[in-house]
């Protein structure tokens, strides 16, 4: 409590420095030439010099707004920097190029807002309460994501299944990048992404631009964050979840920088600095991560280096539940993305960005049935799976004029797959998986026009092409977006397009045994899952500090894999549970259809006095249709959401040097669903037995949570404290995961599993520079 019983009176003013980088948006090249302003440094300019780059030093710290301007590019205005006494803020402020007709400068939208979705800022991953420091959790504030699950970060993007979720790094495909994942799955327990790592990312939740192929209902095209070019920054953080450290600076000053960050679950730390906790904190989750990234600046352009990878176990002894002992569990997961990155600067008007890649990912799953019934156990299930990603890609962007922006690419990878499945030999399967080892490429290329006309209107044009080269199956992918600005706070656009997924690996490999001997892959086949996809969207700014959109939408799914043995089932609900994997012992045939439609609200404040507000509702409907050719909800279709957050920071002391901050986030959400159990079907058989004709029909009670975030910020010379708690599920609302059924000699015993309840998170963080 120091910090708080210091005099303040004679505090003296600390400041901070922003560096930043004015881009031509399309090409990525610096603008020359362009005057920055900031609110608080009145009637004074910043001119970019020949790499775009700006300097404002001696800025009072708190939160600051910059303006831009250049005479051929449309202006910006409010771009908001946080800025702390331990570490310098950079900016990155992409420009886009003006049109001008009859003396009118007709500005157009980012990419971003056209193709829909959100930028992720990572200041506001670290403030925002309830996400536990992941940046895949803090997506549930966005429109449109619905995740009704506390243990999993799956991304639900308007009710699709994650199965359909594409994660991007640097530019790259990657796989699942998330501590105890399950093969098969999009999600985990927590991201491998540290949020101090973290650059500004986007997370597209429809439409999505023609160069991004494999996607059926998300994009998180993440980005990590440039190392200081001029100083040594460092921080560390430990939290009762995990304890973190990083650092940053030159190699060479103004030319090359590097950027590093490590991360461990709190118990494993303990474990290691006392001997004594080995083995006496119960079945706890332990994980580490990290991620490393170097940039190189030359003549024509860049070079970056990075990595990611995580490692992550979990055990769980079979315990004395319901009268019996039940599993054994076991997890362990191993990440990594490895890659090299070239931006060249081929003219004034041409760029050229290539990748060379690799990504891996290691899952194993052991899970040991006991006797519960007192009639013979299920024998023990092991399951690995070993996926690795070796590619490049390329994208060539070309500037003809300001109104007309021509880009190409080519991405190509080789997928090598090591799958084991060793167990549950029930005599009436007779699909089964089995020790595989496959190598397959994939190839996807696009083109896109992007065209700016009079009027305020933008039209955008593209194609994407998607070959499989593990059974020959290709997608040509038509894009299109219109966008009118009929005044200068309000802007609309209508998107349509097609786009592809392929299956997930283990559909694939199953294999059959044949009378006679042999196998055979009867799925190996199946044409991608696809969907058509159209969207109108509105968004005004009726105040600078007020923005608000509205989202109407539709998808067609179609080749979606169903089962002839489960008639009313689709794949369209794969990825809540591990168990769904065992449906590709059913047989299925890619015959399914499903649909996707619903309408988004999202408004926003935020002041110049340190406070934010924003609200989202969604209302949306989801639904599949079996081998018997009925519709039924999905497991994903909970039908409406409603989000809110509210923050404000709250001076303590003249000139901020203490701060308090206050976070409040809250959601509300149609409940999951789930199959009721056939009662009488399974006390005749005594196994567990649903009603196929209901799937999905029944819905557990609303989800609701109420998280709050209070922290305490003390700004000294080059140095910042951060002490902070944040409670998650204050209210400790009993929310349901799920009922489970278990036959129990001669009667069916029902009991309810509970999501996370009130779950409090200490954490300090100190943040320094050298």
């Amino acid at each position: 409590m120091i910090m708080i019983t210091t005099p303040v009176a004679a505090v003296a003013q600390e400041t901070q420095t922003i560096r930043g980088l004015v881009l031509d948006e399309d090409t990525q090249q610096p603008v020359v030439g362009a005057m920055v302003w900031m609110d608080s440094v009145k009637g004074k300019s910043f001119a970019t010099d020949s790499s775009g780059a700006f300097v404002i030093a001696h800025v009072p710290v708190g939160k600051r707004y910059l303006y831009v301007r250049h005479i051929a590019y449309s202006p910006v205005e409010r771009y908001e920097v946080t800025l702390l006494a331990g570490k310098e803020a950079t900016v990155a402020i992409a420009l886009k190029e003006a049109v001008w007709a009859i003396d009118e400068v007709v500005v157009a939208y980012s990419e971003k807002e056209q193709k829909g979705g959100a930028e992720i800022v990572p200041t506001a991953v670290n403030r925002y309460a309830g996400n536990v420091r992941d940046p895949l959790r803090m997506l549930s504030s966005v429109v449109g994501v619905q995740n009704l699950s506390d243990d999993k970060n799956d991304l639900v993007v308007r009710g699709n299944s994650p199965i359909g979720v594409l994660w991007m790094l640097e530019g790259c495909e990657i796989f699942n990048p998330n501590h105890f994942s399950a093969s098969g799955g999009t999600g985990g327990a927590v991201s491998v992404f540290n949020p101090d790592m973290m650059g500004v990312s986007t997370l597209y939740t429809g439409a999505f631009p023609a160069r991004f192929g494999n996607v059926l209902s998300a994009v998180f095209d993440a980005k990590l964050r440039n190392g200081s070019m001029h100083k040594f920054e460092h921080y560390a953080q430990l939290s009762n979840v995990d304890c973190n450290a990083g650092s940053e600076g030159y190699l060479k000053k103004g030319t090359a920088s590097y950027n590093l960050a490590y991360r461990q679950s709190f118990v494993e730390a303990i474990e290691k600095v006392s001997a004594s906790y080995k083995n006496k904190l119960g079945a706890t989750p332990d994980f580490k991560d990290f991620a490393a990234k170097l940039r190189f600046l030359h003549r024509r352009g860049a070079t970056n280096v990075w990595a990611v990878g995580g490692l992550s176990q979990i055990d769980v002894e079979a315990g004395n539940g319901v009268n019996s002992t039940t599993l054994d569990i076991g997890n362990k997961t191993t990440t990594l993305s490895v890659g090299v990155g070239e931006s060249l600067f081929l003219s004034d008007h041409v760029s050229l960005n290539a990748n060379l890649y690799t990504s891996q990912l290691g899952t194993k799953n052991v899970k040991q049935d006991h006797d519960y019934t007192g009639q013979g156990g299920l024998p023990s299930t092991v399951f690995t799976d070993t996926e690795q990603r070796y590619g490049f890609n390329a994208t060539l962007t070309a500037k003809v004029s300001a109104k007309n922006v021509l880009s190409a690419g080519l991405s190509s990878s080789m997928v090598s797959s090591h799958v084991v499945n060793d167990e549950r030999q029930f005599p009436e399967d007779t699909l089964f998986y089995y020790a595989l080892e496959k190598q397959y490429g994939t190839l996807n290329a696009f083109t896109e026009w992007k065209c700016r006309f009079g009027a305020g209107w933008e039209s955008t044009l593209g194609v994407h092409y998607f070959y499989l080269h593990l059974n020959s199956s290709q997608s040509v992918e038509p894009r299109a977006s219109l966008s009118w600005k009929p005044a200068k706070a309000h802007h609309i656009t209508l998107y349509a397009g097609m786009y592809s997924r392929q299956n997930p690996v283990g559909m694939y490999f199953t294999q059959e045994h044949v009378a006679g001997g042999g196998f055979t892959q009867p799925y190996l086949s199946f044409d991608f899952m696809k969907s058509a996809q159209v969207a109108i969207s509105y968004r005004a700014t009726p105040l600078p500090q007020w923005s608000m959109e509205v989202n109407g939408y539709y998808q067609h799914h179609y080749n979606v894999a169903v089962s002839q043995y489960s008639r009313s089932y689709s794949a369209l609900n794969l990825a809540y549970y591990f168990d769904d994997i065992y449906l590709l012992y059913q047989k299925l045939e890619a015959t399914g259809i499903g649909r996707c439609y619903g309408v988004e609200i999202s408004t926003r404040l935020s002041g110049e006095s340190g406070y934010y507000a924003q609200l989202n509702g969604s209302l949306f409907s989801a639904k599949a249709r079996g081998y018997d050719k009925q519709w039924y909800n999905t497991t994903f279709n909970n039908t409406y959401a409603l989000t809110a957050l509210v923050g404000k920071e709250i001076p303590l002391s003249p000139h901020r040097k203490y701060a308090l901050t206050i976070d409040i986030s809250g959601m509300l959400a149609g409940g999951r669903r789930y199959t009721p159990l056939d009662v009488e079907a399974s006390a005749q058989q005594m196994k567990i037995i649903y009603d196929e004709t209901l799937r999905n029909a029944k819905q557990y009670a609303p989800y609701s949570r109420v998280d709050a975030k209070v922290g305490l910020l003390y700004n000294a010379k080059a140095v910042t404290h951060i002490l902070s708690f944040d409670f998650r599920n204050v209210f400790d609302t009993e929310n349901i995961y799920e009922q489970v059924e278990l036959p129990l000699k001669g009667e069916i015993f029902t009991y309810t599993v509970y999501q996370l309840r009130f779950f409090p998170v200490l954490s300090y963080k100190i943040l320094f520079s050298t």
